[in-house]
């Protein structure tokens, strides 16, 4: 076990190929993190690397600069594979931070968490964005920039630079956007022919039918994706949206699992039920979990109908808002007799 009291004490173990390391170890006067990076930069045989920060004194580090010059040093890093870069609030959202965190935990090849103290702009989302796009080697990436300083064309100028990373085999974005970046990401999503999983959480933003409709058309190019993580809630998505959501799904023949929150936005139940309807095309589908809110036992009879083609289906969840009865009475007779479900949950 290596002890490192502070940042200099890595210049002894430069041929470490695993490293968790804090920002706090930084020197209290290394206020743009540069001495950070110089130290950082000479550990060139790093294949995974964990840096965490849990000093409130260190937010104010967590700038343009700060961040440029920590991504400048990854540069060096010729052999990593796995980053994770977590730089999480700790003085308001205690409980929020151990659940997302936990939950990241299992898809942390690479893991950027920024807290609302944060003050990254769009200089600084771009060149880190940019800097990481040089990383070769790089095949995961999960990248956090909610709670900070980017506007929406800032969200569109990164979103569309993912077209860089045509390496990629596992994408994870968590940003404020609203339509105008949502088209960036159909620029820089469309060419990632390789994505075997993505998770866009994209909750609490604006997006409307046409911003869904972009992403409709990066799902329709991605046809490798066997994962596909879309966290939709509390937007202002309406029919149109839902039907052209829907359709996106036709060429993801290849997908095994489907996570889908729509939940706290404004379409009829025949929009979803529309959706219900195609999920028959995602013939290999193995655990479907739907986020439905306040939609709706119509929707569930369209499940019943669709489910009963997706053979290889053994995990279902959907989070609704209907009565108990019509839980038990209908979805028990209709949905669990048409195909064998292992696993089920109903809330």
């Amino acid at each position: 076990m290596i002890e490192i009291n502070k940042i200099e004490d890595l210049l002894n173990h430069t041929n470490l190929e695993t490293l968790n390391i804090d920002l706090s170890l930084a020197d209290k006067k290394d206020t743009n993190l540069s001495g950070f990076g110089s130290v950082l930069s000479t550990m060139t045989n790093l294949s995974n690397l964990q840096i965490e920060q849990w000093d409130i004194q260190i937010y104010d580090k967590i700038n343009d600069e700060g961040v440029f010059n920590i991504s400048s040093a990854l540069l060096n890093l010729v052999k990593l594979s796995t980053l994770e870069l977590s730089f999480p609030q700790i003085q308001y959202f205690l409980f929020q931070l151990f659940v997302i965190h936990y939950f990241y935990k299992k898809y942390q090849n690479i893991f950027i968490f920024t807290q609302r103290e944060s003050r990254i702009s769009d200089k600084g989302a771009l060149d880190l964005i940019n800097n990481l796009s040089k990383l070769k080697n790089l095949t995961n990436l999960v990248l956090n920039l909610q709670s900070n300083y980017i506007s929406q064309q800032g969200a569109y100028d990164l979103c569309s630079s993912f077209n860089k990373f045509t390496d990629l085999s596992s994408l994870t974005l968590l940003i404020w956007v609203d339509d105008h970046g949502v088209n960036g990401l159909k620029i820089g999503l469309s060419k990632l022919i390789n994505l075997k999983q993505l998770n866009l959480r994209l909750s609490n933003n604006k997006i409307s039918d046409e911003g869904l409709n972009s992403i409709s058309l990066v799902l329709e190019n991605l046809k490798n994706l066997e994962i596909l993580k879309l966290d939709l809630s509390y937007n202002r998505i309406n029919e149109k949206g839902i039907i052209s959501l829907g359709i996106g799904f036709n060429n993801l023949s290849k997908l095994k699992i489907l996570y889908l929150n729509l939940s706290n936005n404004k379409f009829n139940d025949q929009a979803l039920s529309f959706l219900a309807i195609n999920l028959e095309k995602l013939s290999k589908l193995q655990n479907l979990s739907l986020h439905l809110g306040m939609h709706r036992n119509v929707v569930i009879q369209h499940l019943g109908y669709t489910l009963k083609k997706l053979t290889f289906l053994y995990t279902l969840k959907i989070d609704s808002s209907f009565s108990y009865y019509f839980q038990y009475k209908y979805q028990k007779t209709n949905v669990f007799k048409l195909i064998r479900l292992v696993k089920y949950y109903f809330n």
